[in-house]
């Protein structure tokens, strides 16, 4: 290659790796698409100005020595083909200003590739270049340059390359003059594309800016630069989970309403959340904070709020922004479009942007609990788009349900526990199947795709019966694939499962929300994080968390007003539960992120067992061990692993017994020490307690469940609310994480006003002890099975006798005994009673009891008649 063709150009950039010289350190990308990088902006490196030729300027990559125009050695080496070459910005110059961009190897004759007459695609900050030509393959880059017309002499257009936030870039004006203020980035990518990720240099480098006149040889300005790396731990954004933001809406009057988490009785102020067909918000609701305190249900983030404020109050930290949302909404809307304030949209890069202004490493880590994880992945995504990856240097998923989790069907379909559990009261499934039907941030959270990979059990069964005939003749008796359950949730069948019928009954999913969750999570669950981005997951596990859902028939009892009753099957839905989960998200789905990675899991168990206290899947940030965690995770130390955390799952064996009961029945389990689980009213309003250790409540369609750790010592009642009939399952979620039906009382009779009572004392279950009118007075007594338990019988005199005339016995002998019977019932009645009467009696029964022993050896009596006899003779002595 010529002098003066090499001549030819602007050169765009001169970055590099620090070889000998020791003015770069390297940055290598382990994205596959990356083959070079140079994303540290604000580093300093040598321009060259030929100003003795009409062409220019171009850049060497890297720094290196030497004299002349072409310098030996130096360049930097990549494997792959080179397909893109992405810049961070051209202020001055559109996208497709460049007549071409070169790249050449370090011999300065080798041209390894070219971008010719094609326009640059504009990519928020950046342009991508496509690159073509030969020799792209496996090659040593030795410089770039870049040409605006045929004469590559228009240097008339100022223009800036870098755009680094820290300096101006290179400014080129008309005077063909350098002003050398830092570094530029840019990549050079395969046909896989470019990521951006592109960071403050975090390296001091010091180097020359020359400009060189070929017609003298000379060589002039030099000039000299550095770069401070920043120090300390980042700024953090917190994104909490779903329905963990407050929610407000203004009523005509201006005054502000909470319309989340719910107040009202009846649960009235639910129905303030719906949303239309086309997921967009009825009224006018904004959010302003996260959940710290919720009255019913306890802390949510207040110990987090308190753990987050000390970080930045004793400086560990410079600051952290907590970033509640309308968790109403997808969260790729909420990442991409904000969400509403009070004061108007807040933007969350905008919040990121603000933290890592101020924060002490220039970056922020982002801390994403639950969904938040979810919306974290989003928000990466746009900052990739954007340029902006590099402001993130950790991101930490926290029992985040990256894959969904089966607990969405059941919110979606039958307004499944989903708002009770962050509120504490007991929401009316009818209602919350009513407003989430229409809501695109609970579909997010529907199992993905990825979910049902490498899955050996099917998500959803039909168990034999009339009422699930209709649903077996279409789906079959078991959904395991991902396009059989979207089959079932979007309604590929002809029968009625409108949102007006019970809430036993599924309803149908919306199409659109459907398949919008279906493209959300094909997008997010096989998202990688720049190599600038650390990726955390921690996982709560060891707790009873639904895994899928059986359908089953159950015969029960309908009654109107108590006076006309009449059995019917109906179908009901039954969760089935492994305890490897933290009781809303499983385990496979908050380790599912497919990127490198550091991952801890939470023993929730063993953190219950020793603290005596119930942290879950809402809470989790609560728990001491887990704020200890994220603390060395912010400040960069070295994590320590513990009874509670570790880098490894542990296997599970603890047994529970569930207990699941369905209509109109309110259930309360209360232990030996007090505590208490299930349902309690309190000022009218219907409230869940969770206090026995180890215990869960919840309710799926109208079937509540009582879940409590096997061997804990406890009684419990069942409150009728209505008349009709009920059924009460007892199973074991075991050892082996296998969930097994002990017994079925089935179709008992249940009133207003009847309180049934059954005890568990050392693992083993009572009798079921009813008073169906309320009165005290024990009206029935069943097993767990359902067999019932007649009454003792009452022995009296005449009750004997009576009986001894009804035994085939020849008469005289019949009346032997009798009349000494008769004897002993005459000193029995006397009045007043006198010691005397009481020992004649005795001695007379004891007679009738010889007497009995001698019929029974002489064979006028059989051995059971002849028991039976001494028997009652038995129990009317005790009663002497």
């Amino acid at each position: 290659m010529s002098q003066s063709k090499l001549m030819r150009g602007i050169i765009l950039s001169a970055l590099g790796l620090a070889l000998s010289a020791g003015f770069f350190i390297p940055f290598q990308m382990t994205h596959a698409a990356v083959l070079y990088e140079q994303s540290q902006t604000g580093t300093p490196y040598d321009i060259f100005a030929d100003v003795g030729a009409n062409t220019g300027f171009y850049s060497k990559l890297p720094q290196y020595s030497g004299s002349g125009v072409i310098f030996p050695g130096g360049g930097v080496a990549y494997t792959g083909t080179a397909s893109w070459l992405r810049i961070k910005r051209l202020s001055g110059l559109s996208c497709d200003a460049p007549l071409s961009i070169s790249l050449f190897g370090t011999d300065g004759n080798t041209q390894i590739g070219t971008i010719f007459n094609s326009t640059g695609v504009t990519v928020g900050d950046y342009c991508d270049f496509p690159i073509t030509g030969n020799n792209r393959t496996d090659q040593t880059l030795g410089f770039i340059s870049i040409c605006l017309n045929g004469d590559c002499d228009g240097l008339s257009q100022s223009f800036v390359l870098d755009g680094s936030p820290s300096n101006d870039g290179y400014l080129m004006d008309g005077s063909q003059t350098i002003s050398q203020k830092g570094g530029w980035a840019f990549q050079i990518c395969d046909d896989g594309g470019c990521e951006g990720g592109f960071e403050l240099a975090s390296s001091t480098a010091t180097s020359t800016a020359t400009t060189t006149d070929t017609g003298t040889g000379t060589t002039t300005a030099t000039s000299t630069a550095t770069s401070t790396p920043p120090t300390g731990a980042s700024s953090v954004l917190f994104l909490p989970g779903i329905q963990a933001s407050s929610l407000y809406l203004k009523d005509s009057g201006g005054n502000e309403i909470v319309v989340w988490p719910p107040t009202e009785i009846g649960n009235g102020d639910v129905t303030d959340l719906e949303m239309d067909s086309s997921g967009q918000s009825v009224n006018d609701i904004y959010t302003r904070d996260i959940m710290q305190n919720i009255p019913f249900s306890g802390p949510v983030y207040a110990g987090f709020t308190t753990f987050m404020n000390q970080l930045a109050s004793s400086s560990i930290i410079n600051s952290w922004t907590p970033y509640a949302y309308d968790w109403r909404y997808r969260v790729d809307d909420i990442a991409n479009n904000g969400t509403k304030y009070e004061e108007g949209i807040r933007d969350v890069v905008t919040e990121i942007e603000k933290l890592a202004t101020t924060s002490f490493s220039e970056r922020v880590t982002i801390i994403a609990h639950s969904n938040g994880g979810l919306l974290a992945k989003s928000i990466m995504q746009r900052l990739q788009s954007e340029g902006k990856a590099h402001l993130v240097d950790k991101l930490v998923l926290l029992a985040s349900p990256q894959l969904g989790t089966p607990k969405a069907i059941g919110t979606i379909l039958h307004g499944y526990d989903q708002m009770d559990e962050i509120s504490g009261l007991v929401i009316n499934p009818y209602i919350a199947r009513q407003v989430i039907n229409d809501m695109p941030g609970a579909y997010g959270l529907l199992p993905s795709e990825k979910f049902f990979e490498n899955n050996t059990e099917p998500m959803v069964v039909f168990k034999s019966a009339s009422v699930t005939a209709p649903y077996q003749s279409v789906y079959g008796n078991e959904l395991r694939t991902y396009d059989d359950y979207i089959k079932f949730v979007r309604g590929a069948d002809s029968i009625d499962r409108g949102l007006d019928n019970s809430s036993n009954i599924p309803a149908t999913g919306k199409p659109l929300l459907v398949e919008q969750s279906r493209i959300l999570h094909d997008s997010l669950d096989n998202w990688v994080a720049p190599s600038s981005t650390k990726v955390i997951e921690i996982v709560g596990t060891g707790l009873p968390t639904m895994k899928s859902i059986e359908y089953r028939g159950l015969i029960e009892e309908d009654c109107f007003i108590g006076l006309f009753c009449s059995q019917t099957e109906y179908l009901k839905p039954f969760a089935v539960l492994t305890k490897y989960g933290d009781a809303t998200v499983l385990q496979r789905s908050a380790e599912a992120y497919v990127g490198d990675k550091q991952k801890y899991f939470v023993n929730l168990k063993r953190l219950e067992d020793v603290n005596l206290s119930g942290y879950e899947h809402y809470n989790i940030g609560e728990a001491l061990p887990v704020q200890n965690l994220l603390n060395e995770i912010i400040v960069g130390s070295t994590t320590s692993q513990n009874q509670f955390i570790s880098t490894s799952y542990t296997e599970f064996f603890d047994e529970y017994d569930v207990e699941v009961i369905d209509s109109p029945i309110r259930i309360l389990s209360s232990d030996t020490d007090g505590n208490q689980t299930g349902v309690i009213i309190q000022n009218n309003q219907r409230v869940i307690k969770e206090d026995i250790p180890g215990s869960q409540y919840f309710e799926f369609g109208d079937t509540k469940y009582l879940i409590v750790p096997k061997g804990t010592n406890r009684t419990t009642k069942l409150y009728g609310e209505d008349y009709g009939g009920y059924t009460l399952t007892t199973a074991t979620l075991g050892s082996n994480d296998t969930q097994t039906i002990n017994t079925i009382l089935s179709n008992a009779s249940v009133t207003p006003t009847m309180v049934a009572e059954y005890s568990n004392k050392n693992n083993k279950f009572s009798t079921v002890v009813t008073d169906l009118n309320g009165d005290g007075v024990k009206d029935l007594e069943t097993t767990l099975a359902g067999v019932v338990i007649p009454p003792p019988v009452v022995v009296t005199y005449p009750l004997l006798i009576s009986y001894v005339q009804s035994l085939k016995l020849n008469n005289v002998l019949k009346q032997a005994i009798i009349l000494v019977i008769k004897s002993a019932e005459s000193y029995a009645n006397k009045t007043p009673k006198k010691a005397s009467y009481l020992r004649l009696e005795d001695e007379l029964l004891q007679a009738a009891k010889d007497l009995t022993k001698v019929y029974v050896k002489k064979k006028y009596l059989t051995s059971e008649e002849g028991n039976k006899i001494i028997g009652m003779i038995d129990s009317l002595k005790a009663k002497q």
